[in-house]
C-alpha cells in the first residue's frame, strides 16, 4: 500500500486548527506522519492544542517551530521529516471532506506507470454539512461572503474574455505530454493545468528534488503554482473530483496592502519567466492583460488605506513584469526578485 504524510505550514492560526486537523484525523485513510510547521507568535499555545487534538491517535506527530514566516519554507522543512511516499500539503484552514484522502491516494495507486507525479482535490463550493454552525469566531466577514458568492459567475465571464495565463501555460504543457493516463475517466478525475496550495499533494521523491521556491518571502503567494509546473517535468498533474476539500480561507488580511499588491504582479511573473516556452505569445499576452486588469479592479477598492497601498503595490509590480520576463537564467531571475524585494520590504 502507497503511505502519505500530511504537512501543513501554519502561522497565528489556532482556531482554524481547532477545526481543519480533527476532519483530517477522522479520514478513513490515515496518514503516517502529522508534520505542523508552525510560525505563530505563540508557539507553545499551538503545541498544546495539536497534543489535544492528537491525542490517542495511532499516527506519528511532529510539531516544528520555524521563526522565519515562509509557507515555502515551512513546507521545505516540513518535507525533510517525510519518509512516505506521498506527501499531502493541506493549509491550516482546508476542511476535508470524508474519504479524500482515501480518493487521493487511489488515484496514485491505480498510477502502475508512475506517470502521475502530483494530485490535487477538488474545491468544495460549501464546507462539510454543519461544520462551521456556531463557530462566530471563524465566520467570514460579510464582503468575504459576497465574494465567495459571486466568484464563480467571475470566474465563468474571465475564463471567456481575460484567461489566466497560469491555466494559458498549464494547457500547453498538457497539449504536449503523451503519457496522460487514459484511465482518468473512469476515476472521475482529469488532467489539470496546475494546483493551488489548500488541495495539493506530490510524489514525495517529485517534490523533494523540486522544494517550493524560498526566494518568494512571508506570504508566498504562487509558489504553489511554481511547484505545480516544476512537477509538471516528472509527470501529469492529476484532480481528483471524488476528494473534497473546502478551503474556509480565514478571515484575516494576509499581508500588508503594499506587499499583497506587489506580489499579485512579480510573483506571478516570475513563476512565467522561470516556465514559459520559447514562444508562448498567448501566454504572455494573457499575463499582460490579466495584470492590468487585477490593476483595474484594485483601482475600485481604494477607499481605505489598505486599498490604497494594494493598489500602489500592485502599480509597483507591473513596472517591473517586463524585466523580470526577459531574466534569461534561474539564477538571474532569483537575484532580480530578490534585489526587488530588498528595495521596498527590508
Amino acid at each position: 500500500m502507497t503511505t502519505f504524510d500530511v504537512v501543513i505550514a501554519t502561522r497565528n492560526r489556532l482556531d482554524a486548527l481547532d477545526i481543519s486537523i480533527p476532519l483530517m484525523l477522522a479520514e478513513s485513510r490515515q496518514p503516517q506522519k502529522l508534520i505542523i510547521v508552525d510560525s505563530s507568535d505563540e508557539h507553545e499555545l499551538v503545541k498544546e492544542l495539536i497534543s489535544k487534538l492528537t491525542k490517542g491517535w495511532s499516527g506519528e506527530v511532529v510539531v516544528i517551530y520555524e521563526s522565519a514566516p515562509s509557507s515555502s519554507r515551512q513546507r521545505n522543512i516540513g518535507m525533510l521529516h517525510v519518509i512516505s511516499d506521498v506527501i499531502i500539503f493541506p493549509d491550516d484552514d482546508s476542511l476535508i471532506f470524508p474519504d479524500t484522502f482515501e480518493a487521493i491516494m487511489h488515484i496514485y495507486e491505480r498510477d502502475v506507470d508512475n506517470n502521475i507525479s502530483a494530485v490535487c482535490a477538488a474545491e468544495s463550493i460549501s464546507p462539510p454539512k454543519g461544520l462551521l454552525n456556531n463557530k462566530d469566531s471563524y465566520d467570514l466577514t460579510l464582503a468575504d461572503k459576497v465574494k465567495k458568492g459571486i466568484a464563480k459567475y467571475r470566474y465563468a465571464i474571465e475564463k471567456v474574455f481575460i484567461p489566466n495565463p497560469l491555466i494559458v501555460h498549464g494547457e500547453n504543457i498538457n497539449a504536449n505530454k503523451k503519457n496522460i493516463p487514459k484511465w482518468l475517466d473512469d476515476e472521475n478525475a482529469i488532467a489539470v493545468e496546475y494546483m493551488t496550495g489548500f488541495r495539493m499533494s506530490f510524489r514525495s521523491e517529485v517534490i523533494k528534488k523540486h522544494q517550493f521556491t524560498e526566494v518568494f518571502s512571508g506570504y508566498c503567494l504562487a509558489e504553489d503554482v511554481e511547484a505545480s509546473f516544476s512537477a509538471m517535468n516528472d509527470g501529469v498533474l492529476v484532480g481528483a473530483r471524488n476528494a473534497k476539500i473546502y478551503h474556509h480561507r480565514y478571515p484575516s488580511v494576509r499581508s500588508r496592502g503594499y506587499m499583497m499588491g506587489y506580489v499579485q504582479m512579480v510573483n506571478n511573473a516570475y513563476v512565467l519567466s522561470k516556465h514559459m516556452f520559447e514562444g508562448e505569445k498567448r501566454t504572455k499576452r494573457a499575463f499582460y492583460v490579466s495584470s492590468v486588469y487585477k490593476l483595474f479592479l484594485y483601482l475600485f477598492a481604494i477607499g481605505n488605506k489598505y486599498g490604497r497601498d494594494r493598489f500602489l503595490g500592485s502599480f509597483s509590480g507591473l513596472l517591473l513584469l517586463s524585466k523580470l520576463l526577459k531574466a534569461q537564467s534561474g539564477m538571474e531571475l532569483d537575484e532580480l526578485y530578490a534585489q526587488e524585494w530588498k528595495k521596498r520590504f527590508e
